[in-house]
């Protein structure tokens, strides 16, 4: 399938693609769904052929547009060059002829950026359709073929997870098509997702051993942001699934989990304060939801998931630290409108609104100046840097004081 792309996608056009196609149509269908691969094959080499003709015909036109005004310019240049040799130039040549050649290479300039977003716009419309053609030919919930059930079995016997671990993975979960598109490889990909849903349990579990002496005597637990269960399939293994919540913005996850974990369900909102479940949690915890929020959703969010812990109860959430954003600390909250569920526009239910959900960096003094305005004292409030996924910081706050202290230890992972 390879030889086809590279045979029929012009050298020049120097886009990012290749990791979208491989990662959907090579890795996906290639490993898992070969019997459709010939199908495949032809409608995409159809499909690809229109586009690189209608391509290089456009290639064509603007080249040579191009080529003509660069002939006109190096004539220009040569005058220039002529007149200067005869000392026959005055300055008022001079001035026009140098306001001809910044013409000249303003119309060049803007020739070339015309061919460039072009030839980038057809293309992304275009791996657009083949990412929706693809995607509907996947079964809703991903298959594992042999080479991938020998490996993830292998990595749950390494890590002594129990062997009736749900491993159904939603064909809509962005957590493991982020995976697959960064990591290229099939059965590196489930491992990669595996290990992080593994790492969030193995976090979860001591901040609960160290409040509540032991798993069962929790009653009320909400994974929130759960996204479609990386971490909620390890937790239904060691908590009873009927004191498990789950809440996520997109209710086809909710759904999902509920029948695949047999967990509580609530869909979540875009305005905080709107999300009312009904019953209050022993733990919440929260991953990788605040360190993708705005600083006004991030506030009422945090307000909003306290307010919903019991008396004994524990709020867990993980953020990046402001030392790791692109800029530095030179702010002490920074959000950039950088969403990668636009890059899955094929899945209806990706978050797209970038003004709601991108990626957003805090320190610690932003996080604990606010829940002080909030009455949390400070012994109320725990950072463990780096906890999650040895990436994100993980703070927890409770309405007790002095629980947490630095006898917890995340550095292993998963």
């Amino acid at each position: 399938m390879k030889k086809i792309f590279k045979k029929l996608i012009p050298k020049s056009v120097k886009i990012k693609v290749k990791d979208r196609i491989w990662s959907w149509m090579a890795v996906k269908v290639e490993n898992i769904y070969g019997s459709r691969i010939n199908v495949l094959e032809a409608d995409l080499a159809n499909k690809i052929g229109e586009t690189s003709n209608a391509l290089h015909a456009m290639q064509h036109e603007i080249h040579e547009q191009v080529q003509t005004q660069k002939e006109h310019f190096d004539q220009l240049m040569q005058k220039i060059n002529e007149l200067k040799e005869s000392q026959t130039i005055t300055e008022a040549v001079q001035h026009e002829l140098s306001s001809l050649v910044n013409k000249h290479n303003k119309y060049l300039n803007e020739a070339v950026e015309k061919l460039n977003k072009i030839v980038n716009d057809d293309y992304k419309n275009k791996i657009n359709k083949l990412n929706v053609l693809v995607y509907n030919m996947l079964p809703e919930e991903m298959m594992m073929n042999e080479t991938v059930t020998i490996t993830v079995q292998k990595f749950l016997k390494k890590h002594k997870v129990l062997p009736n671990l749900n491993l159904v993975i939603s064909k809509n979960d962005l957590m493991f098509q982020y995976d697959l598109l960064h990591i290229h490889n099939l059965k590196d990909a489930y491992i990669g997702y595996l290990s992080t849903g593994l790492n969030s349990m193995n976090l979860l579990r001591k901040l609960i051993i160290k409040k509540f002496g032991e798993l069962s005597k929790i009653e009320r637990v909400l994974d929130f942001a759960s996204g479609y269960g990386r971490l909620t399939r390890f937790l239904a293994l060691e908590i009873n699934p009927k004191n498990i919540w789950v809440s996520d913005i997109k209710e086809n996850s909710v759904l999902f989990q509920k029948e695949q974990f047999k967990v509580n369900g609530i869909t979540s909102s875009y305005v905080p304060e709107e999300f009312i479940p009904g019953v209050n949690f022993d733990m919440i915890y929260v991953g990788s939801l605040f360190s993708h929020l705005p600083e006004d959703l991030f506030k009422r969010w945090l307000r909003v998931l306290f307010d919903l812990i019991t008396d004994r109860g524990v709020l867990a959430i993980t953020v990046h630290d402001i030392k790791v954003s692109p800029a530095g600390p030179v702010n002490e909250i920074q959000y950039y409108e950088n969403n990668e569920d636009i890059l899955f526009s094929e899945i209806n239910d990706a978050i797209i609104d970038k003004r709601k959900y991108g990626i957003a960096f805090v320190s610690e003094n932003f996080l604990k100046s606010f829940l002080n305005s909030m009455g949390i004292q400070n012994n109320q409030i725990y950072r463990y840097p780096k906890a999650l996924a040895r990436n994100q910081d993980l703070y927890v706050i409770t309405k007790e004081s002095d629980i947490y202290d630095n006898t917890l230890n995340f550095d292993n992972y998963p």
